[in-house]
Formats: structure tokens, sequence, C-alpha cells
């Protein structure tokens, strides 16, 4: 829980700052998203962490950008079947 305030706390500082002061040489408003793991979601190593803020990160960045998106054992189901179902493909 922590985690996603800070990042949402980033996110919307940013965002914020991007109205008024903060542009890139071309003009565009700079966003950021933020993926979010807990150590308390089934993560054997700090690897496996990184890898499902990882993924979460690709989430927030799929549904619009400008997001801070937390990983959740949804999302390892999810995508323990879309694993196996490209592995299946793979294998065929």
């Amino acid at each position: 829980v922590e985690g996603m305030l800070v990042a949402e706390r980033l996110r919307e500082t940013i965002e914020l700052s991007a109205s008024t002061a903060i542009r890139t040489t071309s003009g565009q408003k700079i966003t950021m998203s933020f993926g979010v793991s807990a150590a308390t979601l089934g993560a054997s190593d700090y690897l496996e962490l990184v890898a499902q803020a990882d993924k979460a990160l690709y989430v927030a960045k799929e549904n619009g950008r400008n997001r801070v998106k937390q990983w959740t054992v949804d999302e390892a189901v999810a995508g323990s079947a879309q694993d196996e179902k490209l592995m299946s493909h793979s294998v065929s």
C-alpha cells in the first residue's frame, strides 16, 4: 500500500509540474507510469519482485499511460495462463 501511495504522489507531482514547467524540447507534456509489487504477493526473491513490478508497469502503459498499477494475484494467475498458452503454441 505504501508503495502505491509513493508512486501516486510522484506521478501526480510530475503531472502537475508538467502542466506548467516541465516539457520536452518538442513541447510535449511529460507523464510517468509506475508498476508496483509487494513482497507479500508471493515473490520468491527480489528479481521476481522486480519482474512483477515491471509487468504491472506495462499494464499501466497499456491502459493509457500516466497511471500507477499494482501487481495482483489475479494478474499472476492470468499471466501463468498466458505463459502456458504461449508455450503450447511455440511447441506445436
